[in-house]
């Protein structure tokens, strides 16, 4: 079946996280990441991609480092404030700052401290592959996931049918 390319994303499962840096201000700074993912275990690498058009992109396209925060099920409101533009993403003081001066969000499920590794420029987005420095889990917390365009639990996946 034919479809675009928006509803052939919402079939393919992601974790919902934010990522976090800060300005040459030592403003934090950051978005709601649709495509975080793991490039390598050894050494420990991620990525993400960041538009260009975003209010953050001029801090992560010159930040040394920069945290990845996994976010759990009850984390939409944050995840919702995160993804829009304009908003006042850190006025909720749910950040603090992490080991490496980046900003962490205690609660997340996941939370990964990580330095620039390489940049790379593609159409619209920015492509950034950090080395994780620092890792943390806490404990019995679920990680959220965008399935079907909804924010949603492992847990709960229902299967998704063709229309």
């Amino acid at each position: 079946m034919q479809v675009t390319a928006g509803v052939a994303r919402s079939r393919c499962p992601s974790t919902v996280s934010i990522v976090a840096t800060v300005d040459s201000a030592c403003r934090p700074r950051g978005f709601t990441a649709g495509s975080f993912t793991w490039l390598s275990s050894r050494p420990p690498r991620v990525a993400f991609c960041l538009a260009r058009s975003a209010d953050s992109y001029p801090a992560f396209e010159r930040a040394d480092g920069f945290s990845v925060n996994v976010l759990r099920i009850d984390d939409e409101e944050l995840a919702t404030r995160f993804a829009t533009k304009g908003a006042d993403k850190f006025a909720g003081g749910e950040f603090s700052n992490g080991t490496g001066r980046y900003p962490v969000l205690s609660t997340a499920a996941v939370v990964l401290q990580c330095r620039v590794h390489e940049r790379l420029t593609g159409s619209d987005h920015l492509f950034v592959i950090g080395e994780v420095i620092d890792a943390r889990v806490s404990d019995g917390d679920v990680a959220a996931i965008i399935y079907g365009n909804a924010f949603r639990s492992v847990e709960d996946l229902p299967p998704l049918r063709s229309k």
